[in-house]
């Protein structure tokens, strides 16, 4: 019994040895799985240098678009004023015209005809009230100022300057005002025809009258309302009789009409009013025409004056004294001028200086 025992035993020990040998076994293999491969490494392939291409030439296309040609004198369009004109100049099918002019009252002149040769344009106009028609080129801009050539049907010539405005109505003159005649280019007259020679001097306005009893003036060709003007006037020569003198005008209008006040180096002066277009002159005197006066100084001399003619009040002071004053309402605006006149056949010649514009 006991050897069966032993034997049983012997080979139950031995099946458990087996066994756990065969587990073990097992494990081993369980753990000695191989490790998974490694990533492969990329080979690094080189780079191949490509030729540089030249860059294609393109073809010149053809301009589909016309040419458009340069604008002359590109700042020639628009507004310029003439003391109480305005004319409108516009750029128009490849040229300059003049489409418009405004005057202060009445109707607005008329154009007769104009051109444009490429460098200046040309216009003839005729007031309604003047017989006689003006012709203006132009010759150049500076700024707001335009240099044009004037001339009339009777062979007079000069130039004039045209200053720009905002618009075509006729703009009054900033004030106070102030010319000393050191400027060339202020704005009056300077000519020299069979009547006299206007013009700049060394620093005054000359007024040069050859005819006899043929007064000779110039324009400020600016818009005043309401002015009091102050000017010295110098006599350089003249008849030795004294029989010639010198004159302002003020609230000029287009066609002339106005206050005119002329002083003479023989000690008298006169007041007097222009109406019909510059052709009828009446005098502001209920008595004579011509008054006489010991605060003129005759001959060659200096006389300084002050003229109001502002709110229907005229008034003439020459020298600190009153000579004239009175009231009239026709005109309360306009232009401005100065002039000589000699009464023999003996030119006379008057300086300005010093001219001032101001209101009352």
């Amino acid at each position: 019994m006991s050897t069966q025992r032993n034997y049983r035993s012997l080979l139950l020990g031995a099946s458990l040895a087996i066994m756990t040998l065969a587990c073990s076994s097992i494990q081993i293999v369980l753990y000695d799985t191989p490790a998974p491969p490694a990533t492969p490494t990329l080979a690094v392939v080189p780079t191949l240098a490509l030729p540089t291409l030249p860059a294609p030439t393109l073809e010149p296309t053809a301009t589909l678009l016309p040419t458009v040609p340069a604008q002359p004198l590109p700042g020639l369009e628009g507004y310029w004023q003439d003391g109480l004109k305005v004319f409108t100049i516009a750029w128009q099918n490849d040229q300059y015209v003049v489409t418009a002019i405004n005057v202060v009252k009445g109707v607005d002149p008329q154009i007769l005809n104009q051109s444009w040769d490429g460098t200046a344009l040309t216009w003839t106009y005729r007031s309604t009230s003047s017989t006689s028609p003006s012709t203006f080129t132009t010759q150049s801009i500076n700024g707001d100022r335009l240099t044009v050539l004037w001339s009339s049907d009777e062979g007079i010539t000069g130039p004039a300057t045209l200053r720009r405005v905002p618009s075509p109505i006729p703009a009054h003159e900033s004030l106070p005002f102030y010319d000393d005649f050191s400027d060339p280019g202020s704005g009056w007259d300077i000519l020299e025809n069979e009547y006299g020679i206007l013009g700049y001097e060394n620093g005054y306005y000359s007024a040069r009258s050859i005819l006899k009893e043929e007064p000779l003036s110039s324009y400020a060709y600016r818009f005043f309302v309401d002015p009091v003007i102050t000017v010295d006037a110098i006599s350089v020569s003249g008849p030795l009789s004294n029989d010639y003198g010198f004159f302002i005008g003020c609230n000029t209008q287009v066609n002339d009409d106005g206050y005119w006040f002329e002083v003479g180096l023989s000690g008298y002066y006169y007041a007097g009013i222009v109406t019909d277009g510059g052709e009828n002159y009446s005098s502001l005197f209920s008595g004579d025409d011509w008054r006489a006066s010991n605060a003129i100084h005759t001959g060659k001399s200096t006389n300084h004056v002050v003229l109001t003619c502002a709110r229907g009040q005229l008034k003439l002071e020459v020298n600190g004294k009153v000579l004239f004053e009175g009231s009239d309402y026709t005109f309360s605006e306009g232009d401005i001028s100065l002039g000589a006149i000699s009464y023999e056949d003996v030119p006379a010649e008057i300086h300005f200086d010093n001219l001032s514009v101001t209101s009352p």
